[in-house]
């Protein structure tokens, strides 16, 4: 299960009293008054701090689930007029044809007792929620995105902005002027509930097999940090989502919670903000770059391959481009994916295709992949392509990754415009890697021509967790086999 907040800097309605307002709504009787616990820095009246010293094991604040929004006010179709009439309107066959994100149930509602005021029971939150989330990227304009030229995200930005608006496209064909809230306001509250929302295996009065997401009034504030300060978990004896710290806590400090171990461009998309540090830590890691990978010129029997990758595409239209996400370890998120894919460009078609019947290829993934390396020579042309694709991303770039390590250390830059250098650097150092695994690690040994030589490249790369298995397994097993019968 997951959490997401929101950290970069935002801007919070005009209520002087607004905090001491939700600190009291929040507070159902069980626990520490949260107005004896937590209070704003006078700097930025934002950031959560320390009311006094808090010891570890303390329990730092407790929501009551009647205080979380969630899913409860809304699907047993009582209390949210909006969510009863779009249910309405899109009919028996629509709730069966009609893809909804969840978030968009959420959103509507949200939407709705943000209007209505007030008269809504969530007003001291809605109140004191920010009004803007110009930090989120679908958000970003033209003056964003120059500082992200060469760079995956930008599509990634686009597409994020592009499916809420087709959300809210849908909620306006159902609902019509009956839908008191513009695109605007949708996009305020998606991003509100990408950056904030909870989630959970079940909450009284919410039965779903995949989990329950809510939002949590207050207990939303408290900023990221790695190793977590304070641990959240629903007390179902209690009833409230309970705030346990970790570790002792003074007075003034600020107080953190942990989203979760997730890469910069993650951070970035659904919270708004990147985590400066080591950009090359690997276990979990922080950096990652997002891909394409089209039908290279030099595919062999590119007609078939071709039909192949369209017949198997997810997008529509279907797409030569095949997108792969790399971190800096061939273990995680994509890596071996590219090499499997890349095989199958590059074997001949008749093997591709016996391949399929025995099941080491996999016709209808998509796009088609081949985990088992056919030759030395098709392992070759897999590596060489793999670092054609690298040196081309990395080309696309504006800036040098030396350049971008040269503004950070400088340091001035506004908050938004230091996240996305930070971003992009960090892409940079993920290109940087591979570039130096496959040029430096993998070729040696696929160009090995005796078996002593093969030996010792074994051994120069022995120790380095999955890169060295891979290696291993994979390379010297198919050289050394290749080197025994002279073949190569």
């Amino acid at each position: 299960f997951y959490v997401a907040m929101f950290w970069a800097p935002l801007v919070w309605s005009a209520q002087p009293d607004g905090f001491t307002l939700l600190r009291e709504w929040t507070y159902g009787g069980y626990g520490p008054d949260p107005s004896s616990v937590l209070e704003l820095t006078d700097a930025d009246r934002r950031t959560v701090v320390a009311a006094r010293d808090i010891a570890v094991n303390d329990l730092v604040l407790a929501v009551p689930v009647e205080n979380l929004m969630s899913p409860r006010y809304f699907k047993n179709r009582t209390e949210s007029a909006w969510y009863r009439l779009f249910w309405d309107a899109l009919g028996e066959e629509g709730r069966m044809l009609t893809y909804v994100h969840p978030d968009t149930w959420m959103a509507l509602y949200m939407m709705e007792q943000r209007w209505l005021g007030e008269a809504s029971r969530w007003h001291e939150y809605l109140s004191y929620l920010p009004q803007s989330f110009d930090e989120m990227p679908v958000f970003y304009g033209d003056q964003q995105f120059k500082w992200l030229v060469g760079s995956g995200f930008v599509g990634r930005a686009k597409h994020a902005r592009a499916s809420l608006s087709e959300q809210y496209d849908m909620l306006k064909e159902h609902l019509g002027d009956q839908l008191h809230a513009t695109l605007e306001d949708f996009l305020w509250a998606r991003s509100a509930i990408s950056s904030r929302v909870f989630g959970w295996q079940s909450l009284p009065g919410v039965e779903s097999e995949d989990g329950v997401q809510f939002m949590v009034p207050l207990g939303d504030m408290f900023n990221h940090r790695s190793p977590k300060q304070i641990e959240w978990v629903f007390n179902a004896s209690s009833g409230h989502l309970e705030y346990i710290a970790q570790e002792n806590i003074t007075k003034g400090d600020e107080l953190t919670i942990s989203y979760g171990a997730k890469c910069n461009s993650k951070y970035l998309l659904h919270y708004g903000f990147t985590v400066s540090g080591v950009s090359e830590r690997r276990n979990p890691p922080l950096s990652s770059v997002r891909i394409k990978f089209g039908l290279p010129l030099d595919a062999v029997d590119p007609t078939e391959k071709k039909a192949l990758i369209l017949g198997s595409s997810m997008d529509d239209p279907p797409s030569l481009e095949a997108e792969f996400d790399l971190t800096m370890s061939i273990g995680r998120l994509d890596g071996q994916d590219v090499f499997s894919y890349l095989r199958f460009v590059y074997a001949d078609y008749s093997t591709v295709k016996a391949r399929f019947k025995n099941g080491s290829c996999k016709k209808y993934s998509s796009p088609p992949k081949c985990g088992t390396p056919f030759s030395v020579s098709n392992e070759k042309a897999t590596v060489a392509g793999f670092l054609e694709v690298l040196d081309a991303a990395e080309e696309r770039y504006e800036t040098t990754l030396e350049r971008d390590n040269e503004l950070l250390a400088t340091g001035g830059l506004p908050v938004w415009q230091k996240d996305l250098v930070i971003l992009r650097r960090d892409e940079k150092v993920v290109l940087r890697w591979w570039r130096h695994f496959l040029k430096d690690d993998v070729m040696p040994v696929l160009h090995a021509s005796t078996l002593e030589e093969l030996e010792t490249r074994e051994k120069e790369i022995k120790g380095r967790g999955p890169e060295s298995q891979y290696i291993a397994v994979r390379v010297v097993s198919l050289v050394r086999v290749a080197l025994d019968k002279t073949e190569l």
